[in-house]
């Protein structure tokens, strides 16, 4: 295998888990957000498990932007590396490019 297949290896692997962890965290933030709700309606304001429950809350709005970004930027990364493997007609033929092909066709959908 050569180095640039190996990268595209990488580059991919992390591409995915990172827009896997982006989507668990929006997720994250729906159930929060649920939860915060339905303690506000039986507790009200004042009880220590919604302060908890917002304190969550408040730290999945906070992971959202910060795997937006680290998405942002493997996904650049591997963008950029298949670019550059399309130049090869032997590179763009392996199982490695179609693969990171494959993996920006889904982050980007």
């Amino acid at each position: 295998m050569s180095p640039t297949q190996r990268q595209l290896v990488i580059k991919s692997g992390s591409a995915k888990r990172l827009h896997k962890e982006h989507i668990d965290y929006q997720d994250e933030l729906g159930v929060a957000k649920a939860k915060v709700d339905e303690l506000v309606a039986k507790h009200g304001e004042d009880e220590w498990e919604v302060k908890n429950a917002r304190r969550m809350l408040d730290e999945s709005h906070r992971m959202i932007p910060d795997s937006e970004e680290r998405l942002a930027k493997a996904t650049e990364e591997l963008r950029n590396l298949v670019t550059a493997a399309m130049k090869d007609p032997e590179l763009s033929q392996s199982t490695q490019f179609a693969e990171a092909k494959k993996a920006l066709e889904t982050i980007s959908a």
